[in-house]
């Protein structure tokens, strides 16, 4: 079963305060969609979107370093 997360539990999860968390929702960096005045992250897509940023930040550094 899928588990959705609002806006604040988001931020929680991700360890980031809840302005930057919505800043991001905002800016569509973070896999979310809005309904009504409410965001909806779901909670297996989020896990995806960290390990696929967590990914390419780390290829990132390796090419800085060459």
């Amino acid at each position: 079963m899928t588990r959705i997360l609002n806006a604040n539990e988001t931020a929680e999860y991700i360890g980031r305060s809840k302005n930057n968390t919505l800043k991001m929702l905002h800016a569509g960096q973070i896999p979310a969609i809005r309904m009504d005045k409410r965001w909806m992250v779901d909670h297996d897509i989020l896990d995806e979107w960290l390990a696929s940023e967590s990914a390419r930040q780390a290829e990132e550094r390796k090419q800085q370093h060459r």
